[in-house]
């Protein structure tokens, strides 16, 4: 799953490895090839140090084969039921609270080796990294340039687009409901969002390939990616309030709209998610 919020790529994709793998065993006898390779896009790493992060890799992978997947197994198995007894805004709670646990369970378990991979890069691939951040950060850029009802209708598109792979179609009628329920309860904070990525970046930008210790950068690397209702903004954490809360009801609207065929693709798409973490775990 690609959830457009890219932050450290080894971090962000052993968690997505967890909650949605859509990989199977042979597919994931190379994951810590296909995880280095990203990793090495973001820094334009020496072979050297690429065959360095593989080597760290790989125990992480080997924890996930033995323990981590059961806990997305338990979570889908959770959001399974939900759907089956009919989703209400308290179980959408359950799913944002249960994902930051699992996000601070792998974030825990690669910290050390984060924070020592840092210690290893030089100014030029900090510049490197820089300018990669520049360009994800230019989609966000882009989408605030346009008139807030362009603005509203990409957002829209896209939305639509990641609740389909979950539904399957939906009817022209649903479209047009979940459009004005979107576009009522659902608030744009991409221009907050924007400047607290820039901020966020700025700061952690700050302290790399200036020889900091890996303690020094694992102590700043916790603070900041995983005790963040300390370390955000209370500027940000109150826009993200509000786009959970409105985030909350939406869910639940839009189940609401949903026809049993659809409801059961639901259903489906979780027990494939079980089926397929269960086949990965030794």
């Amino acid at each position: 799953m690609k959830s457009r919020k890219i932050w450290f790529s080894i971090i962000i994709l052993l968690f997505l490895v967890i909650l949605q793998s859509g990989c199977s065993s042979f597919l994931f006898r190379y994951m810590d090839g296909i995880l280095t390779r990203k990793v090495n896009s973001y820094f334009d790493l020496s072979f050297a140090q690429q065959n360095k992060v593989l080597f760290r890799i790989r125990p992480h992978l080997k924890w996930l084969r033995t323990r981590g997947f059961r806990y997305g197994i338990v979570f889908f198995k959770r959001i399974r039921a939900s759907f089956i007894n009919g989703l209400k805004e308290v179980d959408v709670v359950w799913m944002e609270k249960r994902a930051k646990v699992l996000f601070k369970k792998v974030f825990a378990r690669v910290l050390d080796d984060v924070a020592w991979f840092f210690t290893i890069i030089d100014k030029e691939q900090v510049q490197y990294f820089k300018n990669k951040l520049r360009e994800f950060n230019k989609k966000l850029v882009d989408l605030i340039a346009l008139t807030p009802e362009k603005r509203l209708a990409k957002r829209y598109k896209l939305f639509i687009k990641t609740i389909e792979k979950w539904t399957d179609d939906l009817n022209d009628n649903q479209k047009n409901k979940i459009r004005v329920v979107f576009k009522n309860i659902q608030p744009d904070i991409s221009k907050e969002r924007l400047r607290f990525m820039r901020f966020n970046q700025g700061r952690f930008l700050s302290i790399l390939g200036k020889g900091k210790s890996k303690q020094f950068l694992k102590k700043h690397i916790r603070l900041w990616f995983m005790e963040r209702d300390t370390s955000v903004p209370l500027w940000f954490r109150k826009a993200l309030r509000r786009e959970a809360a409105g985030r909350r009801k939406l869910m639940v609207l839009i189940y609401k709209m949903l026809n049993k065929a659809q409801k059961d693709h639901l259903r489906k798409r979780c027990t494939k998610f079980i089926e397929q973490q269960r086949g990965l775990l030794k």
